[in-house]
């Protein structure tokens, strides 16, 4: 067993010492083979993040392990595995190990792991490891929510000692088979079979669940897109909570896998026949029967027992709670089905009001999903869904009344258009009301003063998130989306069909923008 305590060399103050093992390194084969600071000034972590602490606070070393390297990410697993036995050697147990490099106490960093391949003769492995030793929480500062040390964890450790543990589980590890080191490792998991969103440089982000560890070291994350191999990249642990918005989100179905957004659909009838949007009637079914004489849909929110099934078969696949996101409760009765169901299931439900529909809802939504991705909790995540709600703005034109008028909700609308048709209305839902805001002749004249209306809003160049809905109107709402990319820094924009519920009562050509500015997610 490589005796790496025999041939080291200590520094008062370094920048790092992984830069002092590669300055060894390329003056050849090097006679020390361990180097360990009281200080680092340059000390780095993966994507190149900074590692500094007070002097004396840590172990701060990087040991040359010879012969060929295991191929990345390999080595970070086997080195974590050596420095969670050590921990267990020192009296701190239950060290757990996040992909590819990160050690856990108590959910928190204690030590983190960087390694280097070195192609010199006869192959050489850098592996720098910075453990907090007597850290206290005002030392750790901003990280003291996300970061621990042996001291704050109650085992107050000599960095001596601390220093030749790590040294003989080093070497213990790295002579040990492959895969018997794999399968502790697995054991020590804070990700396989958890939801996960990994961060790639060069790459699209990964989302999904952490289904299995390869014998190179290779994450494998099964997404809504298939098997994705992950070899380098920043692994965020999804809490595992539920987000569901109701069936009158405009929502994209890409887009609502690929953020694992759930929908609870709502109802349509026409007559006596009975349907449920999205799942026994498309938008085009819809479009196609609204056009037979005397068609009048009707829309129907989930029954109670179908709002439980839905919680209840988020909490088999595994979620903790759930975020529900619904239309304002003035122009439906979801939101109070929501809430009395949420009594009957055993994990924490959170029914928000988004005091509107359609793409506000979705954007609601999409943001929460973006926070829980970014590793935010139920908590904060429930608290930014009621930041945003009521805060989503939805201008609206309405092609023809018609479908207002059947439905009732056309009211204020009414005794301001009377009974001219042919006019085409620019609506705004707020405060979970239709509230009027002007009438146009034409859809061109229309498309303009919508245009004007959020100008008048908005100064040109904001940060926006956008959506732009329509229903049955493609064409135009592809030009008004354009329009926004042009004259906005649109953050998040996609445009989506409203769906057969919102065009029960809105009708068919629909265009709307719904929107909020960036400011919005800063609490």
């Amino acid at each position: 067993m490589t005796d790496f305590l025999a041939r080291q060399e200590r520094f008062d103050l370094v920048g790092s010492t992984n830069d002092v093992v590669r300055g060894w390194l390329a003056d050849g084969t090097p006679e020390v083979c361990l180097a360990v600071a009281d200080e680092q000034t340059a000390g780095r972590g993966t994507k190149e993040r900074r590692w500094l602490a007070p002097p004396g606070s840590s172990v701060l070393v990087s040991f040359v392990v010879p012969g060929p390297p295991p191929a990345a990410p390999l080595a970070s697993l086997v080195a974590g595995v050596a420095v969670a036995r050590a921990l267990e050697s020192l009296g701190a147990h239950g060290g757990a190990l996040k992909w590819p490099n990160d050690v856990l106490l108590g959910g928190r960093k204690v030590a983190g792991i960087l390694t280097h391949a070195s192609s010199g003769p006869g192959g050489y492995l850098i592996v720098g490891i910075g453990l907090n030793v007597s850290q206290t929480e005002a030392d750790l500062a901003e990280l003291r929510a996300t970061a621990t040390s042996l001291a704050l964890a109650g085992v107050p450790v000599d960095r001596l000692a601390a220093l030749a543990t790590l040294a003989r589980e080093i070497a213990r590890a790295f002579e040990a088979p492959a895969l018997a080191i794999l399968d502790e490792w697995r054991g020590r998991s804070t990700v396989l079979g958890r939801r996960v969103l990994v961060a790639r440089s060069g790459e699209d982000a990964a989302r999904g669940v952490a289904v299995a560890l390869e014998p190179d070291g290779a994450l494998r994350v099964e997404t809504a897109y298939g098997p994705v191999r992950i070899l380098t990249g920043e692994v965020v642990v999804e809490e595992q909570f539920a987000i569901m918005v109701d069936g009158t989100a405009a929502l994209p179905p890409e887009l609502a896998r690929e953020l694992d957004l759930r929908v609870l659909p709502l109802h349509v009838s026409f007559g006596e026949q009975n349907f449920t949007a999205g799942v026994d009637l498309s938008p085009a079914e819809f479009y196609e029967r609204l056009q037979q004489p005397n068609a009048r849909p009707t829309t129907s929110q989930p029954s109670l027992g179908e709002c439980t099934d839905a919680f209840e078969a988020a909490r088999r696949d595994g979620a903790q709670g759930i975020l529900a996101i619904t239309v304002a409760n003035e122009l439906s009765g979801t939101y109070s089905a929501l809430t009395t169901a949420k009594d009957q299931v055993a994990i924490p439900v959170e029914v928000v009001d988004s005091r509107a529909t359609a793409g506000s809802i979705a954007l609601i939504g999409t943001a929460a999903a973006r926070a829980r991705g970014q590793g935010k909790s139920f908590a904060e995540t429930v608290k930014l869904a009621r930041r945003l709600a009521g805060n989503v703005k939805l201008y609206a034109i309405i092609d023809t009344l018609e479908q207002l008028k059947r439905s009732g909700r056309a009211s204020g609308m009414q005794a301001m258009f009377g009974s001219l048709l042919s006019i085409k209305p620019i609506i705004k839902i707020e405060n979970g009301k239709l509230e009027p805001m002007d009438k146009v002749r034409t859809r061109d004249k229309a498309v303009a003063r919508l245009k004007e209306l959020i100008e008048a809003e908005v100064a040109p160049g904001a940060r926006l998130h956008v959506c732009v809905i329509h229903t049955n109107a493609a064409d135009r709402a592809a030009l008004v989306a354009e329009w926004l990319k042009r004259r906005y820094d649109c953050v998040e924009h996609y445009t989506a069909e409203a769906g057969p519920v919102i065009a029960a009562h809105g009708g068919p050509g629909v265009v709307g923008v719904c929107w909020y500015p960036e400011s919005m997610l800063v609490s």
